[in-house]
């Protein structure tokens, strides 16, 4: 019986870490999108997390996005200026007036995945520390 239980084990330990990876990647995109800033909610809705995999005895998921101005959204940006006789123009949100300007300054970063990172810690641990227990209970170990 126990070698039965220990031919199952590869797939009781990948599913059960998958499990545990998804739990904590859907967590990260959350994380994320509540800290990410909203114009148009483009960006906040193009969050979203990959279903995790299990290869060479390693579990891996990832929340990212393809939007292209999310790098500057979370990084910031410099302070830019017009070229030679050329102007910026902008329509700041809620208004119908574009303003135009010779020079913008810097913006400062979101930072929403970095945030994510650091809240999503705990939240990883739990989720390995549960898998761990769920794959020795499968397996017929102590609890």
């Amino acid at each position: 019986r126990f070698a039965a239980k220990m031919q199952k084990s590869p797939e009781i330990v990948g599913q059960e870490l998958k499990a545990g990876v998804d739990r904590t990647t859907i967590a990260g995109e959350g994380f994320t999108k509540e800290n990410t800033p909203v114009a148009t909610g483009n960006l906040r809705r193009n969050i979203i997390h990959k279903a995790a995999t299990f290869s060479g005895g390693m579990a891996r998921g990832s929340w990212g996005t393809v939007t292209p101005y999310a790098r500057r959204v979370e990084e910031g940006r410099r302070g830019f200026s017009a070229g030679p006789g050329k102007v910026l123009a902008f329509k700041p949100k809620g208004s119908d007036r574009v303003i135009f300007r010779k020079r913008v300054g810097p913006a400062a970063g979101a930072f929403m995945f970095k945030k994510a990172m650091l809240r999503i810690r705990p939240v990883h641990r739990r989720e390995m520390d549960g898998a761990i227990k769920r794959i020795i209970a499968r397996l017929g170990g102590a609890t």
